[in-house]
């Protein structure tokens, strides 16, 4: 078993991982209460597009966590600074997230 080179790159690391997290989970919340309004359009929603984009802003959340994991573990081993790691997964839930709202937003507004 190999040892952590670097213990405050790791610690820098999993706290940014923590925030990354945080967003991840605030930003699928925000889809979903954007895709609330669904409620108030009756038949001229696609729902299939809102369905669609609910499922691609909580797998993109899952799959940047689980990789943004196993980066920082990758470069703990190396003994490299490994903050932005989770910072790259920030940006992309994040991108998602504004993605995701304009898809909603334009299947609840036809």
């Amino acid at each position: 078993m190999r040892r952590v080179r670097n213990p405050v790159a790791l610690g820098k690391g999993l706290v940014v991982l923590a925030v990354q997290v945080g967003a991840a989970w605030l930003a699928y919340l925000w889809v979903v209460f954007e895709s609330l309004s669904i409620t108030g359009c009756g038949q001229r929603c696609d729902t299939g597009v809102i369905a669609a984009a609910l499922a691609a802003q909580m797998w993109v959340g899952v799959g940047s966590l689980v990789v943004a994991a196993l980066g920082i573990l990758v470069l703990a081993v190396r003994g490299r600074e490994s903050w932005w790691v989770p910072a790259i997964g920030i940006a992309v839930i994040v991108a998602t997230c504004v993605v995701a709202s304009l898809v909603v937003d334009a299947a609840t507004t036809r």
